[in-house]
This record gives C-alpha cells, structure tokens and sequence, in this order.
C-alpha cells in the first residue's frame, strides 16, 4: 500500500479592483482503495482599490457541493490578505478511475457600504480541475443485498444484489428458474432478475464480479414455491372488539382476510410464508363500540425446506445431493459420506458450523426438520499414522576409514532420528532419508536403534542395529566359517568339512576335506 500525495496551488487572476483568490489544496489518497483526505485553503488577497474595507463572504464547492462557506460579511482592507474558508475533503474511496479528478471552485462576493459587487473570482477557472488521483486496482466488494427473495410459480418477481466496485457481474454456472433472467437496467455493479417463474425448486448458480482489480464470487440460489392450491372457505371466526385493534398473525396462508363472513368486505390479503398485520381500526366501516367477526378465507400452503452437504475440505470425491423438500417437523435422514473422502482424515459425520470439531448429525440417521433451510458440513477427525519398516537391516563390517553408505527404509514416515544407543563415529543419518553416509573414524563395534516418524507424530523403532569397523586389511573371523556335512562314502555316512569365505555378497565354498 502506498499513500499518493495530491497538492498544488490555484492563483486566480487580479481583478481591477485589484482582488484575486488563491486555492491551496494538500492531502494524500491510498493506491489500494482510493480513501484518503485532501485539505482546502481558500485566501482572497487584496491590493489597491478604491475603498478603504470590503465585506467578504465565500465558499468552496467540490463536484458542485459546497464543502465549506461563509457568509458572515467579514471585512478585508485594501493592501492585505484575508483567508476565506478552510476545510477537508474526505475520499469514500474507489477502483480503478472513478476519480480521475475534482471540479473545484473557490469564489467569493465583496460588498462595500455603497453597492453590491461580486468578484466571482474562481481560481483559475471556472472551475478548477484538480488530478493527480492513483489508479486503484482493487477487486470488487464483496455481494451485499443478498439472498435472493423466494419465488411462487406464476407471481411476479424482482430482486438484485450488489457488488460495489464492479465494471461486470456475469453468471459462470447453474441457471436460473424457468420465467426469470437478468435485468441490466439497474447497473454494472449489479444482478437483477426478473420475470415470472414457471417451475418449483431450487436454483443454485454462482455469479462473479470483476473489475480491473480482480474478481468476487457469490454462490446464489433462488427457491421458487410451488402456485398456491385452489382456495377454500374456512369460516372459523373469532370475535374481536372493536376498540382493540386486531392483528393477522398467521404464516404461510394465501388468499384475504374480511369481516362479517362476507367476501366485498375484504380487508387485505394474506401471502403465502409471510406475515399478515392489519388493523381493523383503520377502516371506517368498522362500527363503534361493537365487535365483530373476522374470518380467513383462503389456503395453508406448508413453506419447504432443503438439506445441502458440503464436503468441507475433502481432497476427492463429491458431497452427497439431497434432492427432496421437507416441511418443519417432518423427517429427514442424514446421507452417509458417500465417495467423501480427505487424505488422512477420518469421517465423524456432519454439523451446521464448518469449523466445528465434532458431529451433531450422525450419518444415516433420522432427525426432525427445523423451519429453516440446512447447510451440514462434513466434519473430519485426522488420522493415526503408522510408519511401517520395509527395509531394516545395515551392511556390515564397515572398514576404519573408508566410505560408508546404506540405511533404512520405512513407509509413511516424514523423518529419522536415533532412537538409542550411538553411531560409529565418522557416520551421520539423514534424517529425511533414513541413510547412514560418512567415514567411519574409529573402530569398534557399536548398536543402535533407528526411529521413523509419521505425519501424525507416530513412531516405529528398528530392532537393535550392530556396525562393526575394523581397520583395513583385516577381517573378523566371521569372514570365514567351517561347516560339518555328512557324505556317503559307500558303506557309511562320515563327517565332511566345508570351508566357506564371505566375498562380500554370499559364502562361498573354499576346500572340501
């Protein structure tokens, strides 16, 4: 972020009265978001003229506004300055160029005792332009007037949302409901839709804003309710007296509310999943101190609501779909995770909050439906990992003062470190590949344990691991073993002695005796 600076000075020519006004203006507007302030200081100078005192009054207007004035006739002698007016612009900010400049103007009027004579003096022109305003590249706000408004097949329907900011709002997938599409008529920055819906359900689409700062996404649906069913009387009235006001309180009705069991004295309508509130004491017609009896005329259409799964930070797979509407207090039963999956995690079940680490809504279980639409969150509970040696054995003997390398080798783990007991000196162990190099510098022979970790700060030990050095040229007598066999010699089995040598891969026969 950086802070550009914007200032200069506007000097309005001399009159022949010898006036002249001088605009002084400094301040400093953000390259990110275009806010900031600029200071205003609007001097009127005086020189010769041929009155001894002038009464001043003044303004400065910004973008035709006036941002300070006054007009309480101060007096001014000739041969002198007097500062007019002084204030600060505020900047509510902007994108890219909606505010390559200011229209400015900082005039006055002077008034002697004998006559009336504007100077009208702006500085320097009429009016002033101030630039210098940074280019801001930032993206779009975020949506705001959101959600969309439910629908009802075969009424009406008009609403919008916003992203201030943006230059185009364009929908990148899904669609809308059958009968509705976009009005353009309420701006760049915003997405209306119109028309008249034709088919129930759910119309999930993404719409996105873009300026030359970059682009915002909105993840939208409209519910289109099914028309209202046929209406039906229902004439079960109740009396209200008519000095207390009364008020139709009932949700999710469609059709009017009229008095006297008598349809032309009808007083308002009731809409479907809305509140209804009228009071009868705003219709003349209602008799005074009486009562009367209210009836609903009309039918109860029960609102829906859905369920949507939300995989929550799975790596494959795709979130499980529940197609169906549910009405407050009916069932529902919770999918499983399906193809969910979120490598080295472990499924727990879902909840309402993302963030949360525990399940309130078991998978493949029944619970009753709230009177509102759900959002469950897979909710993922990290795995143990454990690491499993595939190779854990060493060369050996290694000779004093030659080069040494081997090492082990363990699935899923992430480090290695000496578990117990001490290298030969000379060798070290990579502790991210398992691998024992180096020179070994002394003799000996010396055990050890290797340790792999997991990603989950699980362990796995080798057994006790030996290395002996010895120094060159010499051998342990390991290098060479006899070995007792039996040989048919025709008449009886008799000892045979074979002697074996290590050549550095297998034994080897040396003499047969």
């Amino acid at each position: 972020m950086a802070l550009i600076r914007v200032n200069g000075t506007y000097t309005g020519a001399k009159d022949t009265r010898g006036f002249n006004v001088v605009l002084i203006y400094d301040g400093y507007i953000s390259d990110v978001d275009g806010t900031g302030s600029i200071a205003f200081r609007n001097t009127l100078y005086s020189t010769t003229n041929n009155f001894s005192s002038w009464s001043i009054s003044s303004w400065i207007r910004i973008n035709g506004s006036d941002l300070v004035s006054d007009t309480s006739q101060r007096t001014i002698a000739k041969n002198s300055s007097l500062i007019l007016n002084s204030g600060t612009w505020y900047s509510p900010g902007y994108s890219g160029t909606n505010y390559p400049s200011l229209s400015v103007q900082s005039f006055a009027d002077a008034v002697t005792d004998a006559s009336y004579v504007p100077i009208n003096n702006y500085a320097p022109g009429s009016p002033a332009i101030i630039s210098g305003f940074p280019t801001v590249n930032s993206a779009p706000a975020d949506f705001s007037n959101i959600p969309y408004a439910a629908g009802t097949v075969g009424s009406s329907y008009s609403d919008y949302v916003q992203s201030l900011g943006a230059t185009s709002i364009s929908l990148i997938s899904g669609s809308l409901p059958p009968g509705l599409s976009r009005d353009t008529g309420y701006g760049a920055d915003s997405y209306a839709v119109t028309g008249t819906p034709t088919s129930s359900g759910t119309y999930s689409f993404t719409l996105q804003a873009s300026n030359t700062g970059g682009t915002k996404n909105y993840s939208a649906s409209i519910i289109i309710d099914p028309a209202p069913s046929a209406q039906v009387p229902d004439y079960s009235g109740t009396s209200y007296n008519t000095f207390s006001p009364f008020y139709w309180t009932g949700a999710g009705f469609t059709g009017s509310i009229y008095r006297d069991n008598s349809i032309s004295n009808t007083l308002g309508a009731a809409y479907n999943g809305q509140y209804y509130s009228q009071s009868l004491s705003a219709y003349s017609y209602q008799p005074v101190n009486s009562s009367m009896v209210v009836y609903y005329y009309g039918t109860y259409v029960a609102p829906t609501y859905t369920v949507t799964y939300n995989g929550n930070g799975n790596t494959s797979g795709t979130a499980p779909i529940d197609s169906s509407s549910y009405t407050s207090g009916s069932s529902f039963t919770t999918k499983t995770q399906g193809t969910l999956l979120k490598t080295n995690y472990s499924f727990l079940g879902w909840n309402t909050n993302s963030s949360a680490t525990t399940a309130i809504y078991a998978a493949s279980t029944t619970y009753t439906m709230p009177a509102n639409n759900l959002v469950l969150y897979a909710i993922w509970a990290i795995s143990t990992i454990t690491p499993v040696f595939t190779d854990a054995t060493l060369a050996t003997p290694a000779t004093l003062g030659a080069s040494y390398s081997d090492g082990v080798v363990a699935s899923n783990a992430v480090s290695y470190s000496i578990a117990s007991g001490s290298l030969p000196p000379g060798l070290s162990l990579g502790t991210s590949t398992g691998t024992l190099t180096g020179t070994p510098t002394a003799q000996g022979s010396y055990t050890f344990a290797i340790r792999a970790t997991s990603s989950t700060s699980t362990n796995t030990d080798t057994g006790n691991l030996i290395i002996s050095v010895y120094p060159p040229g010499t051998r342990p007598s390991t290098s060479t073993r006899l070995t007792i066999a039996k040989r048919w010699n025709g008449t009886a089995w008799v000892d045979m002695t074979i002697m074996k040598r290590y050549d550095g891969t297998a034994w080897v026969n040396i003499t047969n005796t």
